[in-house]
C-alpha cells in the first residue's frame, strides 16, 4: 500500500522565497507550493519519497524558482535525471546543487558578504 502524504502549510500570510521540507516522507502533492509559496526561489525536498518526473511536474508553476535539491531521493536514480529535470522545470538553474554545466552553486553566505 502506497502512503501519500499531504502537503498542509499554514504560512500565515506569509509567502516564503525559501523552503526547507527535507528528510520527510514526501510523496506527492507537489502543488500545493504553487499556490501557497508563489515566490519560491530555492526549494529542498532531499531525502524524500520523490520516485518520479509526473510528481516534480507540479513545480512548474513555480515561475520564480531557481534553485531545487531533490538529492536522497528515489528519482535521482532516473536514467537521464538531471537532463530530465533542467528539461521539466526550465525556470531552474540549480539541481541538487549545480547547474547544468556542473558548476557548483554559490553559497548563500557568500552572497550575504557581498
Amino acid at each position: 500500500m502506497e502512503m501519500k502524504k499531504k502537503i498542509n502549510l499554514e504560512l500565515r500570510n506569509r509567502s516564503p522565497e525559501e523552503l526547507e521540507l527535507s528528510d520527510n516522507i514526501i510523496s506527492g502533492g507537489l502543488e500545493v507550493l504553487a499556490e501557497k509559496c508563489p515566490n519560491l526561489t530555492y526549494l529542498n525536498l532531499s531525502g524524500n519519497k520523490i520516485k518520479d518526473l509526473s510528481t516534480v511536474e507540479a513545480l512548474q508553476n513555480l515561475k520564480n524558482l531557481k534553485s531545487l535539491d531533490l538529492f536522497n531521493c528515489e528519482i535521482t536514480n532516473l536514467e537521464d535525471y538531471r537532463e530530465s529535470i533542467f528539461e521539466l522545470l526550465q525556470q531552474i538553474t540549480y539541481l541538487d546543487g549545480f547547474d547544468q554545466e556542473d558548476n557548483e552553486a554559490p553559497d548563500s553566505e557568500e552572497e550575504d558578504d557581498e
